[in-house]
């Protein structure tokens, strides 16, 4: 549910830019088309307020063409009323759904370090003890500690590859070692914060 919730996010942040321009380009039934497929996914996802104002204007979309096809002139509608209120049941929808979707990510990457945590520990530590005797299988765990990438150790991992390319393993020790410690901090803090 939470996946289908953050795929419509995804789809349809745009909505009402996009159905506004089939409307100016007299697109009316592309427009209807869009309005209905947003009312069916909403209606399933339970979002109440946007199926509603989607179901509003794919009704004076259809009437519209109906119009058209019957060649009888029936009153105009108030597209832009009827997209403002498309906009404004919409918006809070799709900032909810990224705050979920934000805690989702924060959720599983702190999940993910914990599970991980023992394991790239224990590449560390071997790294560590193969640079402390200048020893170049160091460089076989280069690959092992991409994973760390994105988690705010782009500039030590960078620095370790370098210098364990250049053979300079005592330099290598040093970058090695903060991120060790600020793994170790972090998962101290994280174990604090699950025992709070």
């Amino acid at each position: 549910y939470k996946q289908m919730l953050f795929d419509f996010a995804k789809k349809y942040s745009d909505l009402t830019e996009e159905i506004r321009t089939k409307i100016v380009e007299n697109s009316l039934s592309e427009a209807r088309k869009i309005a209905h497929t947003v009312k069916g996914v909403a209606g399933n996802l339970s979002i109440d307020s946007v199926q509603a104002a989607a179901f509003e204007l794919e009704k004076a979309t259809a009437a519209f063409e109906l119009d058209k096809a019957t060649k009888e002139r029936l009153p105009g509608f108030n597209y832009n009323k009827l997209l403002s209120d498309l906009e404004q049941s919409l918006q809070p929808v799709i900032e909810s759904i990224k705050s979920l979707q934000k805690d989702s990510v924060q959720n599983s990457l702190s999940q993910n370090m914990t599970t991980d945590y023992r394991e790239t520990r224990l590449i560390l530590i071997k790294m560590a003890q193969l640079l402390k005797t200048s020893n170049s299988d160091a460089e076989n765990y280069l690959d092992e500690l991409q994973k760390l990438k994105g988690g705010g150790f782009d500039e030590e991992l960078q620095l370790i590859e370098e210098f364990i390319g250049n053979f300079d393993f005592e330099n290598a020790k040093k970058p090695l070692q903060r991120v060790i410690d600020t793994l170790e901090s972090q998962q101290i803090a994280s174990a604090g914060t699950i025992n709070d």
